[in-house]
């Protein structure tokens, strides 16, 4: 599984800090190498496990070294729609999957993270 793709699923994934009071993990991009279309992450760990954002170039280059990237052969259309948002669903980045840890959370008489 691409690192990416475990930082998805776990609830307590890391997250680096933006302006203000937001967070953020996870980002994606897409492009093409040799007639295949790949989804992959310009935000992941540097060298010290620290999340880092990577301009598009580096991301490329670290995603495809890294083998941190889903291949969709040569649907670009799907590649792309994946980048914009559709590697959320069915993850603890996917707002309603929140929306229900939360609410799942408070019933059991926890706090909300």
């Amino acid at each position: 599984m691409p690192e990416y793709e475990d930082r998805l699923h776990r609830a307590m994934a890391p997250r680096m800090k933006l302006s203000g009071d937001s967070y953020m993990s996870h980002k994606m991009a897409s492009g093409e190498v040799n007639g295949e279309n790949i989804a992959f992450p310009t935000i992941m760990p540097d060298e010290t496990g620290k999340l880092k954002e990577y301009g598009m170039h580096e991301a490329f280059q670290k995603a495809l070294r890294d083998k941190d990237y889903k291949s969709f052969g040569k649907d670009a259309g799907a590649a792309d729609a994946y980048a914009q948002g559709d590697y959320k669903r069915g993850t603890v980045a996917d707002s309603a999957h929140n929306r229900e840890e939360m609410l799942s959370q408070i019933l059991r008489g926890e706090r909300y993270r």
